[in-house]
């Protein structure tokens, strides 16, 4: 038998600005590099897709884990850095909550899944992309005080 205890709702915690930023790379071929750069300057382009589709999974994260209780959001920010000469996409995103709990999971959440949108939407040009380094870079606000990602694992090879 199983006991799951949830977070209670009622959860008594000083509201603070919180604001958590996470990110992520996705590893391409240089042809399938190329054609997402080509792609980005479109209204409707890979990258632009890729943000809403964050945006979106940020928003279902109470769907997605289970015993996760979703939380008002203030601020939800998805920049990407592309890389051509190293053909990769770097994916970052920001959320902002003044609720009175971690918003760490929405942020690498949101990663995750402007990811899975990048490599969903590339299949066609390049199978084999690689997903990593996929993290929490830092957090601020909070009863825990600041986070920031120190790479303690950098000697991990994939």
């Amino acid at each position: 038998m199983f006991n799951f205890n949830s977070v209670r709702e009622n959860d008594k915690r000083q509201p603070t600005v919180r604001t958590a930023v996470a990110s992520g790379s996705i590893n391409m071929s240089t042809s399938a590099i190329k054609v997402l750069a080509e792609n980005a300057t479109q209204n409707a382009g890979i990258l632009n897709v890729a943000r809403i589709a964050a945006v979106q999974g940020i928003k279902q994260v109470g769907l997605l884990v289970p015993l996760y209780q979703p939380l008002p959001l203030q601020h939800v920010r998805v920049d990407f850095d592309v890389d051509v000469e190293l053909a990769y996409v770097k994916a970052t995103v920001t959320v902002s909550s003044e609720v009175g709990k971690s918003i760490t999971t929405e942020a690498v959440t949101g990663v995750n899944i402007a990811l899975i949108s990048i490599y969903d939407m590339m299949k066609e040009v390049d199978q084999s992309m690689m997903m990593t380094r996929i993290h929490l870079e830092s957090e601020s606000g909070g009863e825990r005080g600041p986070f920031v990602f120190d790479d303690a694992y950098e000697n991990i090879e994939f």
